[in-house]
């Protein structure tokens, strides 16, 4: 069910979250959210990567002492379960009915720019 389409776009998004880890590590929180929120558009429709970017979201909002926003991104990684796989098999992203959103054949060379060069899997 799953096509060529989904797996770029789904070790792009564990590129994200692995230098939003690293950004968290290095006390970048600003850089991370970015990160985890990059990796959250990216792979809505996979449930790991659905999961981890909010519960990293949680985390940091949790630093910035956002309890309820933390609560919320808790709640949101625990029902990626149950909402990443409908999404792929209706073949939408995001939250809604919508239409497929097109991937930017371009988005390795912004990866590099970010300094995630790591193409490996996680």
């Amino acid at each position: 069910m799953t096509g060529e389409g989904h797996q770029s776009r789904w070790n792009i998004s564990r590129r994200y979250l692995r230098g939003a880890w690293v950004a968290f590590k290095a006390g970048d929180l600003e850089r991370s959210l970015c990160l985890f929120t990059q990796a959250h558009d990216l792979g809505d429709d996979n449930t790991s990567c659905h999961g981890r970017a909010h519960l990293g979201r949680a985390l940091i909002e949790l630093r910035q002492h956002r309890v309820h926003d933390a609560a919320v991104d808790l709640m949101l990684a625990m029902l990626a379960v149950l909402s990443s796989p409908p999404r792929r098999l209706r073949g939408v992203r995001g939250s809604g009915y919508g239409t497929v959103r097109p991937v930017n054949p371009d988005f390795g060379n912004q990866t590099s720019a970010l300094g995630i060069t790591d193409g490996g899997q996680y």
